[in-house]
Formats: C-alpha cells, structure tokens, sequence
C-alpha cells in the first residue's frame, strides 16, 4: 500500500511540475503575466463569474440528485428549490 501511494505522490508531481513547466513557459513566450492578461481580456474569456455560476448550479443539481434526494424522499418545488440554492452556497463556500 506505502508503494501505491509513493507512486501516486510521485506521478502527481510529475504531472503538477509539467503543468507549471508549461504555463511558465508559455507566459514568458507571450511577453510576460500582463500580456497573457491583456490577450484574454481582448478575446472576452474574463467571465470568470458566468462560468463559475453555471458551475455551482450544475454541482448543486447533481448533488440534489444523487444524494440528498433519494434520503429525503418527495418534497414540495419550492422545498426542493431552496434546498438547492443551499447546496449551491455551500459548495461555494468550500471552494
């Protein structure tokens, strides 16, 4: 077991490294931090919030669905709703 998980630090590592590698490699190819930015800004891919919303919505719904529906049984909408909204705050705020 101390091997399986050795191996899977190891390859997280690996993998965590090449990912850094890349976006440090990129960033300097483009001109630096302020470039990459002033790129996405001018290509509209700063909507972090419409993205992030979505996000938490899908979570939250799936959540509902899968696990805390089938413990509480039939509600009422309005019930189900809140519940949801809850869930999707939560979420959230563990993030």
């Amino acid at each position: 077991m101390k091997a399986v998980i050795w191996s899977d630090v190891f390859q997280a590592v690996i993998m965590l490294t090449g990912i850094f590698a890349i976006l440090i490699q990129g960033t300097l190819n483009v001109g630096g931090p302020g470039e990459v930015w002033n790129m996405a800004s001018s290509g509209g891919r700063l909507n972090f919030f419409n993205t992030l919303s979505s996000g938490l919505a899908s979570l939250a719904a799936l959540t509902w669905a899968d696990i805390v529906h089938p413990l509480i049984g039939e509600i009422s909408e309005v019930k189900a709703t809140v519940i949801i909204k809850f869930i999707g705050e939560l979420i959230g705020v563990i993030m």
